[in-house]
């Protein structure tokens, strides 16, 4: 979480980006985060007291003024920049989605050259088969993540393995690692797809991955009824538009 807060800035063009003050990186972390990261999560009383659990990954900058910390110990993950990029703010496509991810029902997916399509077990499929995870792969997944996080925060291990072996939910982890979970599961899915893409010669779609802040707009969110109001219109007949009654404001906003 902290090396992803410094390869933010340095994407970002900061000069001198793997030094920075606590107070820079705090608010990087809860940007991170969206807004959840809490140093008493961490039982620490204060950000200095959090940044004390993790000297082998910043170290303090001697004699700055402002106090300043700095990067150690290489940069942020090695994973590729395409998967590094997804964060917390983006999300993989929902067909595609479940159709990695829904190992629990007896569906099938297939990609019919645009979309992933489910299949019932009594119907015929066309298309390419998706790698659907069994529930053997989904744990583990789960028991990589609770073996490298139980290792990195040795207070949190106990809820973590609870967590895995309960087989509890997201709510179940403790709060700052919800999101490391999210993060990690998305980074796992694109990259089971991407490869999967890639074995089959076939291109991934240009949406695969896209922001979330586009999904939660107003705009977006109407495009579904937009397309229906429009195929409404073009079957209806001329005493039908007639009737056609539309908001003043709307009729402002077209020009000429």
């Amino acid at each position: 979480m902290i090396r992803t807060a410094f390869e933010r800035a340095r994407k970002s063009g900061t000069p001198e980006w793997q030094t920075m003050t606590p107070a820079v990186l705090k608010n990087r972390l809860l940007d991170a985060t969206d807004r959840t990261f809490d140093e008493s999560d961490w039982n620490a009383p204060s950000f200095a007291e959090f940044l004390k659990q993790f000297d082998d990954v910043v170290a303090h900058v001697p004699d700055s003024r402002p106090p300043q910390i700095k990067l150690v110990g290489g940069e942020s993950p090695s994973a590729p920049q395409e998967i590094r990029d997804i964060g917390s703010r983006r999300r993989i496509r929902p067909d595609l989605w479940d159709a990695i991810l829904d190992y629990s029902s007896d569906l099938r997916y297939f990609w019919d050259g645009t979309r992933a399509v489910k299949v019932a077990p009594d119907e015929v499929a066309t298309g390419v088969e998706l790698p659907t995870l069994d529930k053997r792969e989904f744990s583990e997944w789960r028991s990589d993540f609770v073996r490298r996080e139980s290792a990195n925060h040795p207070r949190a291990s106990p809820r973590l393995v609870s967590w895995l072996e309960k087989d509890q939910p997201l709510v179940a982890l403790p709060r700052p690692l919800r999101t490391s979970w999210v993060i990690e599961l998305k980074m796992r899915v694109f990259g089971r797809l991407k490869d999967w893409f890639r074995a089959e010669g076939i291109a991934p779609p240009d949406d695969l991955v896209y922001d979330d802040e586009l999904a939660k707009s107003p705009d977006h969110d109407a495009d579904p009824l937009r397309e229906r109001v429009l195929a409404a219109v073009r079957v209806m007949s001329r005493e039908e538009l007639e009737t056609l009654q539309l908001p003043a404001t709307v009729l402002m906003r077209i020009k000429g």
